[in-house]
């Protein structure tokens, strides 16, 4: 079995705005070899700072440079290229979400057999449900970005990644909301409810793609 894990660029994204960078490493390298699309670098630079009233820019900015840095680079073949297209087709006409990176991704993970891919697109992977359904060789090879945190939750200390993540609360509100960022309060089972719940409403609308645990501890199996 392949050992890449496929990074659509909102993982990196986020885990660069709420600088859980190293935690992101550390947790997928207990699992495979985390890789992000060649051509996404570039891309990923200028994304990452555009939302607005984002704390601590330059940290960010950081973040994601140094997190670069430590994951692998993944070119698609000119089979896979092409698979990716018929896909991005497809989803048109069925209207679907999926995007240029998301497609490729895919079209990898579908002919080299890779051993996961996790977006943070909920679209995207409704729309990967639809592409992989009765195909059992490429059942629960997708996650969220909310089962990685899950994952990293149950690895580091929780007040600390609390405080990470509400520092950069505007990055994802509904995030923002199971850590209770607003409250100036929040239990560390308050927070794995919430992620569970959105992990479990991901899960009955793709029950083919999404890994079976709520963290990533199905790679294990």
């Amino acid at each position: 079995m392949a050992s890449e894990i496929l990074l659509d660029n909102d993982i990196i994204i986020k885990s660069s705005q709420f600088s859980i960078t190293d935690e992101l490493v550390k947790s997928l390298n207990n699992y495979g070899s985390p890789h992000i699309l060649s051509v996404s670098a570039f891309v990923i630079l200028k994304q990452v700072t555009a939302k607005k009233k984002l704390s601590n820019p330059g940290q960010i900015s950081k973040n994601c440079t140094t997190l670069l840095g430590h994951l692998n680079r993944i070119e698609p073949t000119e089979k896979e290229i092409s698979l990716a297209a018929d896909l991005e087709d497809q989803a048109r006409t069925m209207l679907l979400e999926l995007d240029v990176g998301e497609s490729q991704l895919l079209a990898i993970l579908m002919n080299r057999g890779s051993r996961l891919m996790v977006t943070g697109d909920k679209r995207a992977i409704i729309g990967i449900e639809q592409f992989i359904k009765g195909k059992f060789e490429f059942k629960h090879k997708i996650a969220c970005f909310e089962q990685l945190l899950l994952e990293i939750i149950g690895m580091h200390d929780f007040d600390t990644l609390r405080a990470k993540i509400c520092t950069e609360a505007v990055a994802d509100k509904a995030i923002s909301i199971c850590f209770s960022c607003l409250s100036g309060e929040s239990q560390k089972d308050s927070a794995l409810s919430g992620l569970s719940s959105y992990i479990n409403s991901v899960r009955n609308t793709s029950p083919e793609s999404l890994i079976i645990s709520n963290d990533l501890s199905a790679l294990s199996s």
